[in-house]
């Protein structure tokens, strides 16, 4: 089945090279795409036979590459999103494009709001956000919004807050975020100070990874 299935993916691992820093098996990569993809379709296929008007969704994590491919699989009222993030997957950044050229399917992206350092403290991911294009690069490829992944929601309100005032204003720069953050929250005269501050934790952050 696998055999028959890999025509279907001919330049599939060169949409896949942004994505080694995770998996870096071109041939476990195939197998585990064409038999997600398979069972995908025959969910679709189940849906459309037993209940055509159920609303059924596609999500992967970090398989942004995938898109492409199932869209010309999927009708166009099955909506796709995906978990994406440089500090996993796509060291280089996100490639955004993947989302988009789908015309009227609905696309979402989701950004990792926290991961499993918060358990050890707050957490400051502005410049992850910006760096992968989550805002900018929805706003260019027709992504219609994100849902964050969190598991620990104290600590994570700068994330929060910047992706939603982001929302408003995709070309939200970090350093504008936090000006107003730190202004709003410490009052003018400390804005200076806090904001510098935030720039050191947001530093500290990225050099966690």
């Amino acid at each position: 089945m696998l055999a028959k299935e890999r025509s279907k993916y001919d330049g599939l691992l060169d949409l896949w090279k942004a994505y080694t820093a995770y998996e870096r098996d071109p041939a476990a990569v195939l197998d585990s795409v064409e038999g997600s993809a398979y069972i995908v379709r025959k969910v679709i296929e189940a849906r459309d036979r037993v209940a055509p008007q159920a609303k059924v969704g596609v999500g992967g994590l970090g398989h942004g590459y995938l898109l492409p491919y199932l869209d010309k699989m999927l009708p166009k009222n099955v909506p796709f999103t995906d978990m994406e993030s440089r500090g996993i997957w796509t060291a280089k950044g996100v490639p955004m494009q993947y989302f988009g050229g789908m015309g009227e399917r609905e696309r979402t992206v989701i950004p990792r709001i926290d991961d499993d350092s918060d358990m050890f403290g707050m957490q400051f991911n502005q410049m992850l956000y910006y760096k992968d294009r989550v805002l900018e690069g929805s706003l260019e490829h027709g992504v219609a919004g994100f849902a964050g992944q969190t598991n620990r929601i104290r600590g994570t309100e700068q994330n929060t807050r910047y992706l939603a005032e982001g929302a408003w204003n995709p070309h939200l720069t970090p350093e504008e975020f936090y000006a107003g953050y730190a202004r709003k929250i410490f009052g003018s005269a400390a804005q200076p100070e806090m904001q510098a501050a935030f720039k050191v934790l947001e530093e500290n952050e990225e050099y966690l990874g």
